[in-house]
């Protein structure tokens, strides 16, 4: 029989073989589309692990970037009412993320009509597309589904469309990044209840990491569906935008839950309580994850905007 000790033992084995797995994963991952793509996006992702120099690059493109005055009334031609853009700023530079976002009920609907009635895709994987209503059957063909993506979303929705092009967002992102903002694309998404390990939870930005598609860029979220505690809720890390462990750095994919607490403290692990129809923004540089829901299905959408597309998010 097995001692409490040599089962600790395994479990320690355990992780740290998940964890090189999750390394191996990321850097083949980055290796290989930079075979077929694009070696400025592959020196970026590099290069912006390091904060100096990263910070050097965002220095200089604010001189390259000019910021352009609005040429719209943001109160007047914005979805959004009474966005206090100056606020929401400012809770970005502090926290790395800030609330204050709501969708109108005419947007919202229009979205979710979109998701009932368009294919999604198993997994991302585009050879397992079905229909939200039909996923309790996809359910019993034994398929493990974590997430669904739609593909083209902003292109084909005429909502999410609208959404991405609103004054009121863009301006967010223009005080913010320092420049005209550009979008790197949407990702609207699905995410299920599922028994998945560490390592397919890793696969499906379910476990803390942060994103770097530019030097400097920001999501906009909005959940589509309630997410209850136990249903997916989205999870920032108040102030790691600007001040990370080395480790997670470098490994910028993955911490876990329980590191992330000792070194950032308990305070700083912010889960985003909202109802249908509610946003926020991120510095994407700032640590987060959408935890696994345990319950309900979650919809979510985000839009993100950089100064450079290297033509790598787009869905």
């Amino acid at each position: 029989m097995k001692s409490e000790k040599d089962s600790i033992q395994i479990n320690k084995l355990k992780h740290y073989i998940t964890f090189f797995r999750i390394i191996i994963y990321r850097e083949l991952s980055d290796l290989r589309k930079l075979s077929i793509r694009n070696l400025k996006w592959f020196v970026m992702r590099k290069v912006g692990r390091i904060h100096s120099l990263a910070t050097i690059v965002r220095y200089f493109r604010k001189k390259s970037y000019p910021i352009q005055s609005p040429s719209v009334d943001l109160n007047k031609e914005s979805i959004f009412d009474a966005v206090d853009i100056d606020s929401i700023v400012n809770g970005l530079q502090h926290n790395g993320y800030a609330l204050g976002l709501n969708l109108p009920s005419a947007i919202t609907n229009e979205i979710l009509d979109y998701a009932y009635n368009e294919p999604c895709y198993a997994n991302g994987k585009v050879n397992l597309g079905f229909y939200y209503p039909e996923r309790e059957q996809v359910k019993e063909s034994e398929l493990s589904i974590s997430i669904a993506d739609y593909f083209n979303a902003s292109i084909s929705c005429e909502a999410i469309q609208t959404l991405s092009q609103d004054p009121a967002l863009l301006e967010i992102a223009r005080q913010y990044l320092g420049g005209e903002p550009v979008s790197q694309g949407c990702k609207l998404w699905w995410s299920f209840p599922t028994d998945f390990d560490l390592y397919d939870q890793f696969k499906y930005g379910q476990t803390f990491h942060y994103d770097l598609d530019d030097y400097n860029a920001l999501k906009f979220f909005f959940y589509l569906t309630d997410p209850g505690r136990s249903d997916g809720l989205h999870v920032c890390v108040a102030g790691s935008h600007k001040k990370k462990r080395v480790l997670d750095k470098i490994l910028r994919h993955y911490a876990s839950d329980s590191s992330i607490i000792k070194f950032y403290g308990q305070e700083s692990v912010r889960p985003i309580e909202a109802g249908v129809g509610k946003g926020f923004v991120e510095d994407a540089f700032c640590l987060h994850k959408g935890n696994p829901p345990e319950c309900s299905n979650r919809l979510l959408l985000s839009l993100e905007y950089a100064l450079k597309d290297y033509a790598m998010q787009h869905d």
